[in-house]
C-alpha cells in the first residue's frame, strides 16, 4: 500500500524524501528499491582517521530531530510545509507529522492513532 502511495505522489510531481532515525548504509538499499534519492537520517561522525566515533551529528533524526531535519530540507529546497506529506508509524514521528500540511499515520500505534483521529489526519492500515 505504501509503495502504491509513493508512486501516486511521484506521478503527481511530488519528490519523495526518506526520513529515518536509522543510518545511511542501512537506508540506501531501501531508498534504491523505492526510487527515492533524498534521505534524511542519522549522520554518523567519522574522525580524521576515517573511523566511526560512536557519536551522531545534528539534527538527530528521531523525535523532534525529524521535524528539524524536514524543516531544514524544505527551507533549502524552497518548499512549503503545507504542500508536503509525511507518513509516521510511531509516536516519535509526531513532531514530523505536525511539521507538514498532510500528515498520515501508518499502522496501529495506539497513542499515535488516537492523536490522528482527534486531529482528523489520514490513516493507513498495514
Amino acid at each position: 500500500m505504501l509503495k502504491r502511495r509513493l508512486e501516486t505522489h511521484r506521478l503527481e510531481g511530488v519528490q519523495p524524501v526518506l526520513v529515518s532515525g536509522s543510518m545511511l548504509p542501512l537506508l540506501k538499499p531501501i531508498a534504491r528499491d523505492l526510487k527515492v534519492s533524498n534521505i534524511l537520517c542519522t549522520k554518523l561522525i567519522v574522525n580524521a582517521r576515517r573511523c566511526l566515533t560512536g557519536e551522531i551529528g545534528s539534527p538527530q533524526t528521531i523525535g523532534e530531530g525529524k521535524a528539524t531535519a524536514v524543516k531544514q530540507f524544505l527551507a533549502i529546497h524552497h518548499t512549503k510545509s503545507a504542500d508536503c506529506f509525511a507518513y509516521g508509524d510511531d509516536i516519535s514521528d509526531l513532531a514530523m507529522l505536525e511539521a507538514v500540511g498532510n500528515p498520515v499515520t501508518v499502522g496501529s500505534h495506539p497513542e499515535l492513532l488516537q492523536i490522528s483521529r482527534q486531529r482528523g489526519w489520514a490513516q493507513l492500515a498495514t
